[in-house]
């Protein structure tokens, strides 16, 4: 039997039979059409159409002002040079965003369908997942390409360690300290998870063989209200 069928039975006998919340009432709910969904489009054509329309040379004046900010804030480039900041943190990180929006729609079909929903709606929630969580994953990516250079450079100064190791240590500081939490509400908001089901609860019974969405944070929320 294919992994997934067997993730999406086993997940199916654990979550139960009933599901905790209403049956969505036509297909703008199944598929999760909603506010988020529209803003984060939005968002994202915005964002495409201001990399499209803003000449060259107003683009690269506001990426200079960015670095001067940088320096005027604190960064000093014996720690962390131009080529450095705007290479290792505001690049990489934009890079990341785009690579994580890239692959998202393949991840919230397959979770979608390991939860029992139609092609379809699979197909919907692929699309509207993706778009979700495009807000909270400029916020996670923006603010990491702002802490992280700060960050490296205080351990570079208090441990006396290389730029490798510094970076190293500041990354999961980072992650450590606070970013962990946002990316678990980013995953939460693209399985469709709204803010006021998020509660701080105890963990469930660990999971039978064969499911592995569980680590999603664990909640009871997932896996009733998402996946109706």
């Amino acid at each position: 039997q294919p992994l997934i069928t067997r993730g999406k039975d086993a997940f199916v006998r654990y979550s139960g039979s009933a599901p905790s919340s209403t049956p969505p009432k036509n297909f703008l709910e199944a598929g999760q059409i909603d506010g988020g969904f529209f803003q984060g489009t939005a968002m994202l054509a915005g964002a495409i159409a201001a990399s499209a329309l803003v000449p060259f040379e107003a683009q690269l004046t506001m990426l200079t002002k960015t670095v001067e900010a940088f320096r005027y804030a604190g960064l000093s480039r014996d720690a962390i040079s131009d080529d450095v900041l705007l290479t290792d943190y505001l690049r990489k990180n934009a890079l990341a965003a785009q690579n994580v929006l890239i692959a998202s729609p393949t991840f919230y079909f397959l979770f979608s369908w390991i939860t029992g929903q139609s092609v379809a709606v699979c197909c919907a929630r692929a699309i509207t997942g993706t778009m979700r969580i495009v807000p909270f994953m400029g916020f996670f990516y923006g603010a990491f390409a702002i802490l992280a250079p700060f960050a490296t450079q205080y351990y570079m100064k208090q441990g006396g360690t290389t730029y490798e190791e510094s970076a190293s240590t500041a990354n999961m500081a980072l992650m450590l300290g606070g970013f962990v939490f946002i990316e678990a509400i980013v995953e939460l908001r693209g399985c469709g998870v709204l803010f006021t089901q998020m509660t701080i609860r105890c963990s469930p019974p660990s999971p039978p063989p064969g499911v592995f969405v569980y680590f999603f944070g664990g909640s009871n929320v997932l896996l009733g209200s998402s996946v109706t």
